[in-house]
């Protein structure tokens, strides 16, 4: 099976595309970095789709995203491009090749997200500019074969230039650096391994829709940090609990982005592992 992969170089695609290949796909990447096999300007709908057609994928993933949620709301045309822009420009160049339908694969957010949790997938809310515009985003998927994911993951980043947040805790810790966890923050994040391995079963039984992949269960962001520096045996003396309310953020933060996530485990027949 051959799969086309958009965003291969950032946090997800690293560890995806070699989860992939170590089952005997064949991946291709497609984006502006030097590494992927075709560098194409990203709004240029004819020529990608020229790549595609080249390839023709039984598959095509989406992992580009601008993940800083500040960001997002300071420079909203370019987070606009990212979450809206790319995936209309996918679904042109696959519609310009006749007789073709992959299967397309978008990768979401729990920030879709607000209120209280857990959240079922018909009840998205954003409260900021990144959860606007990636729900958005999924709806240019909607007249395709397709499988939306919103998720929330974590693991250890395999690139320098992108740390994930559990680095950044790893590394405060190794430093001895005071940092700031919320307790009025819940979410019920994924390990990037687990979700590696859901994106395959979805890719093998081509399941369509939209979906919650995350763990079983809520914890707050200062708990999950306290486990985590606990599960690996190191000190959390340099943890201070607060919470997001008292402090100023560019954009608005969801309280809440528990997911409930029945539906995959369903569709699957799998149980999806707690948090700890």
């Amino acid at each position: 099976m051959k799969i086309l992969v958009f965003g291969s170089t950032g946090l997800l695609g690293n560890h995806l595309n070699p989860s992939l290949k170590k089952n005997n796909y064949d991946i291709f990447t497609i984006g502006r970095s030097k590494e992927c096999d075709y560098i194409v300007d990203l709004k240029n709908s004819k020529l990608i789709s020229l790549h595609i057609e080249k390839v023709k994928p039984d598959v095509i993933i989406n992992l580009i995203a601008m993940t800083n949620v500040d960001e997002c709301e300071e420079n909203k045309e370019k987070c606009s491009h990212l979450h809206i822009g790319i995936p209309k420009v996918i679904v042109k160049s696959v519609e310009m090749i006749e007789n073709y339908q992959p299967h397309l694969i978008h990768i979401s957010s729990d920030q879709v997200y607000s209120g209280n949790g857990p959240h079922l997938e018909i009840n998205p809310n954003p409260v900021n500019v990144y959860g606007m515009t990636k729900l958005k985003g999924e709806s240019i998927f909607d007249a395709m074969p397709s499988t939306v994911i919103r998720t929330n993951f974590f693991g250890k980043s395999l690139i320098s230039k992108r740390k994930s947040f559990t680095d950044w805790l790893f590394n405060s810790a190794k430093t001895k650096e005071s940092i700031t966890v919320f307790n009025d923050v819940f979410f019920n994040p994924l390990s990037i391994r687990s979700l590696c391995s859901i994106i395959q079963t979805i890719i093998e039984r081509k399941v369509l829709g939209v979906y919650n992949i995350g763990s079983k269960g809520v914890i707050s962001k200062a708990d999950f940090a306290l486990e985590f520096t606990k599960t690996l045996g190191i000190s959390a003396s340099h943890i201070k609990i607060g919470k997001i309310s008292d402090v100023y953020l560019m954009a608005m933060r969801p309280n809440d982005m528990t997911m409930d996530c029945s539906k995959i485990e369903s569709k699957l027949s799998i149980k999806l592992p707690n948090i700890k």
